[in-house]
């Protein structure tokens, strides 16, 4: 049995008598006080597996090596141009680990309902649930329609509704999902609708990796090979207080991330 410190962290180990077996010890950035880390069990600092032949945490999207308290690869989440220090991929909980604690993955999952329209150019419109590994939930709807926000898709010919399943996993939450998205793909069927999408998580031109993938299924006709931009806004959300990369603000306390110690 294991005791944590109430924010993940490992702090005691005990045996099936109760008996104590080992205890540990972290200073503010995760450094091992007293040594002992990983010869018992692997759980660390936070919640991170240790690996003791790198000295790092593996922090679920990234290696986190305590020594520099810096992750030793850069996010590919980005940060907010707004807050110019918040774009250091490298940087952990924004420098200050003693108020925040990082618990992000790169995970969000949509579920939703569409419908859609092409000839040529078209009109997608769709609603629906996202939620993420920092147990974030919104109800967010997108759109895709020629001249409107600089949305568009360029396809064939289809029509058809369908209940859409979004799978992200270069997004930390479901507010990433926000503003513009890309997506590649194909559609269609006859009665029978089917559809898959690679998406990315930019504008068209922006784009430079595929974050997701979407798989849809329902009713319609046609066939459709389209390329489409698309804008996603929250309609309604819950959350536990997050903000993207480490770090929350007053002002954005429902916003994005890793979770701040009461």
């Amino acid at each position: 049995m294991s005791l944590t410190d109430g924010e993940t962290t490992e702090k005691y180990v005990y045996d099936r008598r109760g008996n104590l077996t080992e205890s540990y010890g972290y200073d503010e950035f995760g450094r091992d006080l007293y040594g002992n880390q990983g010869k018992i069990q692997p759980f660390g600092y936070t919640g991170y597996q240790y690996d003791r032949v790198s000295d790092t945490y593996f922090a679920q999207a990234r290696e986190y090596a305590p020594g520099v308290g810096r992750f030793v690869e850069t996010d590919i989440i980005k940060g907010f141009i707004s807050m110019t220090y918040s774009l250091n991929g490298y940087g952990y909980c924004w420098g200050n680990p003693l108020k925040f604690v990082d618990l992000n993955g790169k995970w969000t999952i949509v579920i939703k309902g569409a419908l859609n329209l092409t000839l040529l150019f078209g009109v997608n419109i769709d609603i629906g649930i996202a939620f993420d590994d920092n147990r974030n939930v919104a109800i967010q709807w997108s759109y895709s329609v020629p001249t409107v926000n600089d949305t568009m898709s360029i396809g064939i010919a289809d029509v058809g509704a369908a209940i859409q399943m979004q799978r992200m996993w270069n997004t930390d939450t479901v507010y990433d999902l926000e503003g513009r998205a890309s997506s590649i793909g194909v559609s269609g069927g006859y009665l029978s609708y089917f559809g898959v999408d690679l998406i990315s998580a930019s504008p068209m031109r922006e784009m430079e990796t595929i974050d997701g993938i979407q798989g849809q299924i329902g009713i319609g006709a046609g066939l459709d090979v389209h390329v489409t931009e698309s804008y996603a806004q929250t309609i309604a959300s819950w959350s536990k207080g997050t903000i993207h990369k480490g770090i929350i603000l007053p002002e954005l306390s429902e916003r994005k991330g890793c979770e701040i110690y009461e």
